[in-house]
């Protein structure tokens, strides 16, 4: 996952139509992607309500969810064969009254194995600010994997999330 993302929208203020994932043919994203590979899910959670307004609206799918305290969407960028999913293309409304708080938190198609290097090599980390006390940090991969909901595609036989969604281009006829 890459580093969580707080935001915060005041009256007037909004986020623009855009997608979470990276043109892989853009060479402006390139190292973004080289290590990680691209975002393959995406999360945002709501940590406040909104007075007016603030929806996040996804226009490809004629959606729009209303801030809600404590709610969160979760949406696939890409299928299973890295195909970019252009219904994705999503936005934040205009907060019309009050203000809007959320946080973005994207998960990659591998971990980042430099940025666990790097933990690891360190002896010990702050638990807040400077003069904070160091404590030991000792990570440890479990091995475990989320199975839930995990079906196979009744076109394709691949195995498909827990929305059971498949993407693959049999179901599409190309």
């Amino acid at each position: 996952a890459e580093v969580v993302q707080v935001v915060h929208y005041l009256p007037g203020q909004e986020y623009r139509p855009h997608f979470d994932w990276f043109n892989p043919e853009d060479p402006r994203f390139a190292e973004k992607t080289r290590v990680m590979g691209n975002r393959l899910i995406s999360f945002f959670v709501y940590l406040s309500g909104c007075s007016a307004g603030g929806h996040t609206c996804f226009p490809k799918l004629g959606m729009k969810v209303a801030p809600q305290l404590g709610s969160a969407l979760m949406w696939y960028n890409i299928d299973r064969h890295g195909v970019l999913d252009e219904r994705t293309l999503h936005a934040g409304a205009p907060v019309d009254a009050g203000e809007k708080w959320g946080m973005n938190i994207w998960l990659r198609e591998r971990p980042n194995l430099e940025r666990l290097k790097l933990v690891r090599a360190s002896t010990a980390v702050r638990t807040s600010g400077a003069g904070a006390p160091r404590v030991a940090l000792e990570i440890a991969p479990t091995g475990a994997r989320c199975t839930l909901g995990v079906v196979p595609c009744h076109v394709c036989g691949d195995p498909v999330g827990p929305v059971g969604l498949c993407f693959c281009k049999k179901q599409y006829g190309c």
